[in-house]
């Protein structure tokens, strides 16, 4: 088991810093929930930041997982949906 920290506790900072800052505190792994400010996937610049993101992770040896509780990302009227557990099938898909 590899122990990592969710940046749902670092949204004040780029996802470089996390890495930094996780890293930093002995932690060695990251768990990214993707949010308007920390790897967006509506980012224009997205790729770009996957890519930083990935090269800085792999230089310190961290491993990652990608969390989805981002509020209102997928759907920016309704808090965490659509997950993968909503009733209707078209809107899980």
């Amino acid at each position: 088991m590899i122990l990592a920290y969710n940046t749902n506790g670092l949204s004040d900072v780029d996802a470089i810093q996390a890495v930094e800052r996780v890293h930093s505190i002995g932690y060695h792994g990251v768990a990214y929930s993707l949010d308007r400010n920390l790897l967006n996937p509506y980012a224009l610049d997205f790729h770009e930041q996957l890519q930083r993101t990935a090269d800085r992770q792999q230089q310190v040896g961290m491993r990652s997982v990608v969390e989805t509780g981002a509020r209102f990302l997928l759907d920016p009227a309704v808090k965490h949906e659509p997950t993968l557990a909503t009733a209707d099938p078209a809107a899980r898909g």
